[in-house]
């Protein structure tokens, strides 16, 4: 079974996951945080939790960022695929809104460091400002990629996946909802029979389920990132116009070192001085066959 790039969606899961459960239980072993449903970001508000949280949901969004990117090349890819000219409109919309997916990843990522760096207590509204961006790109992120594994069904993409992916977006806008109504508008007309905390604790535990939520959609990416993977292309200098545009061909590096792969596992795992004998026969090999321009 390929494996390919399957670990990363799952990579960033784990690690989300962990940050949140660390940090929520340091929170209540040290007393700095209620155990009945708090805020996402007040359970990494006090110190020492809020080191790790900052640390553990930088890590989360560079990994966010990397499912976005890879995903958006694999949108592209699908749709020089399907057969279609580029100048039909509906690819011409595929990738405007694949584009458009590609920047709400952005901002999304930057709003998860945005929260993780701005503690609630010390900076609310900066705090505030990167829980907006975060949540509201990532709702509208997973809707469009719904609608686009809709349009581009394959073999990678099938009709149950895109169900899973449409009903987990209305998951999220109802979540989105729900803290949007109780942390917000609700709080400001408190009663007896429903006190502010009591908003407060609704609206936190949706904020649970919306992040629960949107690492499930990540989850999604894993048999499609299962045909992929990543390659390391090496480029030699060109020392006639300081230029890089000379390329090592495999087949010379299959001669001159006995088969050496060029893949990204490899290349870091112990070929790295091979392959620099490599460059400095292919350099040597350039420069002795290069001929000498004769004074006019």
């Amino acid at each position: 079974m390929a494996v390919g790039l399957a670990w990363l969606p799952i990579l960033t899961v784990v690690i989300s996951f962990t940050a949140v459960i660390i940090t929520y239980g340091l929170g209540i072993s040290l007393g700095h945080v209620d155990a009945f449903f708090p805020y996402i970001s007040d359970a990494g508000a006090e110190y020492p939790e809020s080191s790790l949280f900052s640390f553990l949901f930088d890590v989360v969004a560079l990994l966010v960022l990397a499912n976005v990117y890879i995903q958006y090349l694999l949108i592209n890819t699908y749709c020089s695929h399907m057969g279609i000219s580029d100048r039909t409109r509906s690819v011409k919309c595929l990738r405007s809104i694949n584009t458009s997916c590609l920047l709400l990843g952005i901002v999304a990522s930057c709003g998860v460091t945005i929260i993780a760096n701005f503690p609630v207590d010390e900076n609310i509204y900066i705090h505030l400002l990167g829980a907006v961006l975060c949540f509201t790109s990532a709702l509208i992120f997973c809707f469009l990629h719904s609608w686009m594994s809709y349009r581009i069904q394959s073999e990678t993409i099938s009709p149950f996946l895109t169900a899973c992916r449409v009903m987990l977006s209305v998951a999220n806008l109802a979540a989105y909802t729900m803290v949007v109504i109780y942390g917000n508008i609700l709080r400001w007309n408190v009663t007896e029979e429903f006190p502010m905390m009591r908003y407060r604790r609704i609206s936190a535990g949706c904020e649970w389920f919306f992040v629960i939520d949107l690492n499930l959609f990540f989850l999604t990416y894993t048999k499609e990132f299962s045909r992929v993977d990543l390659s390391l292309k090496l480029l030699f200098l060109d020392q006639t116009n300081n230029s890089w545009n000379v390329e090592l061909p495999n087949d010379l590096i299959q001669r001159l070192s006995g088969d050496i792969s060029v893949s990204s596992e490899r290349a870091m795992t112990g070929h790295l001085g091979c392959l620099c004998r490599v460059g400095g026969k292919l350099l040597r090999k350039v420069k002795s066959q290069r001929k000498p321009v004769s004074n006019v």
